[in-house]
């Protein structure tokens, strides 16, 4: 058309793929065309600073969303994650194009940037309620800026200047909260993506500089081993063995460090000095009044004891586990089952429970000594356990009757009468109901039991015909 006028009311109609559909034929047909157009986008989106800083500012500003919630009383913002997720998406995508054109600063910067302003908007009552009721899938977000990220990096045409900022902005993000929040709910592990980065685009003594800031960010926090054992592993593997060794005693109050130590003497049969490891262990850990931890180094000491096949040191320590370590004691009493002659196991066994000062805790619906008794076959225990129960310990008396011997059957059925009387009058709801019918089921395992089931069905059949659920559970009785 000749009239300018129309040419720009049409120029207004047209899409964007108009316009890209045009150039892409016009240029096969015009190499000046060409040549002018590729060089003004050359211009414009590769190595062009304002290009970096304009996709900077949209990450950053993707996050500027916010949804109000409340009443017309009482209102206020809350971030739209949603929303923010939706926008690092679309912009994740903008980065692959400029990577297919090498500018692979601005796609890392770009990348970057999300962890940062993701540090600034972080709230983790707010993510934790997005991601549960609003479906918002943070971690495959992280993961797709992460793989962005990660190519950038390792492009041919990343400046210096741009890895060097980058790697400053990670390892800044890194010492806040939010990479533990991520990966402590199974969102994104950053600490993972930020060590293979550096093993991939930093020198093994940049690497190693940076584990420096790591560990010094990390001090006194339960994460600070990790770092220390990437130091080592890279000192070790780079043969700078005193270094690796003078880390390893600079860091030896950590448990994870000492074990580290403890298990390259094992292997080398060193086990005097491994046993020194785990002696000095356990007096930092009392230092520190961590008896969680001593406890772990009195495994770590059976450990050695079996390693090296010593028989009675294994027996004193899983001895002096099972009494003075309450997690595992099965575990324990069965292996020393295994290790003590059968003729001496009943008084050693006994022995071992009166040391070890076990009583029966009728709390839950299993409990550790009845266990060990109804093992060794032991019923005259089973049963005074039973009858000392109150009457809303009836799981206890379903889980331990049919141990409690043959002998006393008539007088177990006479307390589960009694204990079930009590639940039917004090408790009238569903559950109580079907625990009296799982408790009547027991009651038929006993001898006589099915008669006594029975009968105390007859008389709740009478007294509570009124109750219609209790009437259904108890039907077959």
């Amino acid at each position: 058309m000749s009239n300018n006028k129309d040419f720009l009311h049409l120029l207004n109609l047209a899409t964007l793929n108009d316009l890209q559909v045009f150039a892409a034929d016009y240029a096969k047909e015009n190499e000046h065309f060409k040549t002018s157009l590729s060089d003004f986008l050359t211009r414009k989106y590769n190595h062009n600073e304002k290009t970096s800083q304009e996709y900077v500012r949209k990450m950053r500003n993707a996050f500027a969303e916010y949804t109000d919630i409340g009443d017309r009383w009482h209102r206020f913002e809350i971030t739209n994650w949603s929303a923010i997720m939706d926008n690092v998406d679309r912009l994740v995508k903008e980065g692959w194009k400029l990577l297919k054109v090498g500018n692979a600063d601005t796609a890392a910067l770009m990348a970057a940037a999300f962890f940062t302003a993701f540090a600034d908007e972080f709230d983790e009552n707010e993510i934790l309620n997005a991601t549960e009721y609003d479906n918002v899938d943070v971690g495959t977000t992280a993961e797709s800026v992460g793989e962005l990220l990660s190519k950038a990096l390792t492009h041919p045409s990343i400046s210096k200047e741009a890895k060097q900022k980058v790697m400053n902005e990670l390892n800044a993000f890194s010492s806040t909260d939010v990479p533990y929040c991520l990966n402590n709910y199974g969102f994104y592990d950053f600490d993972g993506l930020l060590n293979e980065l550096s093993q991939r685009v930093l020198t093994d003594d940049d690497v190693l500089a940076m584990l420096d800031k790591q560990i010094a960010q990390h001090a006194g926090l339960y994460d600070q081993h990790t770092y220390v054992e990437r130091k080592l592993d890279l000192l070790r593997k780079l043969h700078r063995d005193k270094e690796a060794d003078k880390v390893e005693q600079k860091y030896i109050h950590l448990e994870e460090i000492r074990k580290i130590v403890a298990n390259r003497m094992l292997d080398a049969k060193d086990y005097d000095g491994a046993i020194k490891q785990v002696r000095e262990g356990m007096r930092d850990a009392d230092n520190a009044k961590e008896p969680g931890i001593t406890a772990e180094w009195d495994k770590y000491l059976l450990h050695i004891y079996q390693t090296m096949g010593d028989k009675e040191k294994i027996i004193s320590q899983l001895r002096h586990l099972f009494i003075d370590n309450r997690n595992s004691r099965k575990e324990y009493y069965h292996a020393l089952k295994k290790l003590i002659p059968a003729t001496e196991w009943k008084e050693y066994f006994h022995r071992l429970i009166a040391d070890a000062h076990l009583t029966f805790s009728p709390t839950f619906t299993h409990d550790l000594l009845a266990d060990l008794y109804v093992e060794e076959g032991e019923t005259e225990p089973v049963f005074n356990f039973l009858v000392s129960l109150r009457f809303e310990s009836l799981e206890l008396m379903n889980t331990y009757s049919k141990y409690a011997g043959e002998e006393h059957a008539a007088e177990l059925l006479a307390k589960y009468a009694e204990m079930l009387r009590d639940q039917a009058k004090r408790h009238a709801t569903a559950k109580s109901y079907s625990t009296i019918a799982e408790s009547m089921r027991a009651m038929d395992e006993l001898k006589g039991g099915k008669a006594a089931a029975h009968k105390l069905a007859l008389e709740f059949r009478e007294l509570y015909r009124r109750r219609p659920l209790m009437m259904k559970e108890i039907r077959n009785f």
